[in-house]
């Protein structure tokens, strides 16, 4: 992955989209941190967090699988 933070789409989203598979986990999780850092969340995945904080862990995963997806993608029921 070669993309530069400070472009408007990741790197991992134009790629997966490009070549039209499903994203690595690496590639998933490094799009939820981008996409919780572009909001102002900050770091999500953290070891120590609470269960109750898993919340904005999973919606960010959703987001990230939507965006490397795309419309097509169906959601988990994680």
């Amino acid at each position: 992955m070669t993309g530069s933070s400070s472009s408007l789409f990741a790197a991992e989203v134009i790629e997966c989209v490009a070549e039209d598979r499903e994203p690595t986990t690496q590639e998933l999780y490094a799009v939820a941190e981008r996409i919780g850092r572009d909001s102002g969340m900050g770091p999500v995945f953290a070891w120590g967090i609470s269960a109750t904080d898993n919340a904005a862990e999973r919606y960010l995963l959703r987001a990230a699988h939507a965006a490397l997806r795309g419309a097509e993608a169906t959601p988990s029921t994680a």
